[in-house]
């Protein structure tokens, strides 16, 4: 962190010098895990907010856990020594005695309590990792990063006298209430808009009997049912061409399929290693976890063999079938939640009964949806965009505690 100018009465030490102890935890597999006993604090414990998540925990066997060694005690730093490399160096406090143990990826802090607060060194620890100093200088293996014991003793952390330190402390922790505030509002403000267009399609579409809408197996309104397939991947004849070949990941990111990064070449579609989906079809997602995702098809396309294609006749618009489908997607879910891989085939979805009104206001429902879902979309933007800001701040708060602004 040493680069800049510190107020007048900080200085810069190094972290080993402001610790009493450093201590990492012990590995023990999820195979010795136990419905109850000593808690094994793992790297998912330790938040980005500088506090423990104790929401997932795992248990370990009393009988091989040393307390002695391995507990925590309230002012305990808790170091992620070991993670991906955009997690590495994650801190957090304990804030009271816990009868827990930990990971050998967290390192425990234990500080001079007449040299440094627990709660200021958190908070340098915190800054180090919004600043990406341990992203940048961490030891890297595939897919894992490091940053080990001797490294850490020898990281430099500006240090105010004790009594400046308890102050911007105490004005830090008034802050970061407003702000756990702000987060829990913008929580509730996106739960609320994720229940915005199943509250509508209920209500639209719950009234089918009431409206006297028609009713029809599925089998009787399409013209085409199939399902994808996968040409054989080693054949590279079969892929780079202009038709876009779709997955069930490809799905649910809007209502028209608009690109896949995968093509097929007119070899694949001749040869029938292939099938072609026409512009219109509602590709449906059959099989896996993902079952009941559902798109349009913007233009001649394919898929894998996880999805069908339906295209209905001439008394159902695909947009009013696309949003039958969301409607009934917990009970297409529910119909096939018996097996052990979720699928539901050709036959299932023939067996589907349809409730539809005429043409005239299968157009007008899905021009409100339509007009509705680009608000929820909208409303999602201005969410994220409201989290970014709200990240934003924590990280500008701690760059003008560090300046000596606070």
């Amino acid at each position: 962190m040493e680069g800049y100018e510190l107020p007048k009465g900080w200085r810069w030490v190094r972290l080993g010098e402001a610790v009493s102890e450093i201590k990492s935890g012990f590995a023990c597999g999820k195979q010795h895990a136990v419905p109850e006993g000593i808690p094994h604090l793992r790297t998912n414990n330790i938040g980005t907010n500088g506090e423990l998540d104790l929401s997932l925990l795992i248990h370990l066997p009393a009988e091989i856990v040393d307390l002695n060694i391995y507990s925590l005690k309230s002012g305990d730093v808790l170091f992620n020594n070991t993670n991906s490399v955009e997690l590495i160096g994650k801190t957090a406090i304990v804030r009271g005695d816990l009868p827990f143990v930990f990971s050998n990826h967290i390192t425990r802090l234990r500080v001079k309590q007449d040299v440094i607060e627990s709660e200021w060194l958190t908070l340098s620890l915190q800054y180090l990792w919004y600043q990406r100093f341990f992203e940048k200088e961490c030891q890297r293996w595939i897919g894992q990063a490091g940053f080990n014991t001797t490294r850490l003793k020898k990281v430099q952390i500006p240090l105010p006298p004790l009594p400046e330190q308890r102050r911007i402390v105490e004005r830090i922790e008034k802050l970061v209430n407003h702000i756990e505030e702000a987060k829990s509002l913008r929580h509730a403000a996106r739960e609320e808009t994720k229940a915005i267009m199943p509250a509508a399609l209920c209500k639209i579409f719950s009234k089918a009997n009431t409206q006297r809408w028609k009713h029809n197996r599925i089998a009787e309104l399409i013209t085409d049912i199939k399902t994808g397939t996968t040409p054989p991947s080693k054949e590279t004849k079969y892929y780079g061409g202009n038709v876009q070949w779709f997955t069930p990941g490809d799905l649910g990111r809007s209502k028209y399929l608009i690109k896949s990064n995968r093509t097929l070449t007119a070899t694949a579609i001749k040869g029938k290693k292939a099938k072609t989906f026409k512009q219109g079809t509602i590709l449906f997602v059959g099989i896996g976890a993902t079952l009941g995702k559902v798109g349009i098809a913007t233009a001649k396309v394919s898929s894998n063999q996880q999805i069908t294609g339906l295209y209905f006749g001439p008394v159902i618009i695909p947009d009013f079938a696309y949003y039958w489908f969301r409607f009934k997607y917990d009970y297409i879910r529910l119909l096939s939640s018996a097996v052990t891989l979720p699928i539901i085939n050709q036959e299932g979805l023939k067996n589907l009964v349809m409730e539809f009104p005429p043409l005239e206001e299968q157009h007008r429902i899905v021009t409100y949806l339509d007009h509705l879902q680009a608000k929820v979309v909208e409303l999602r933007r201005l969410q994220e965009e409201t989290a970014e800001e709200i990240n934003a701040t924590t990280s500008a708060i701690l760059d003008r505690v560090f300046q000596g602004e606070l």
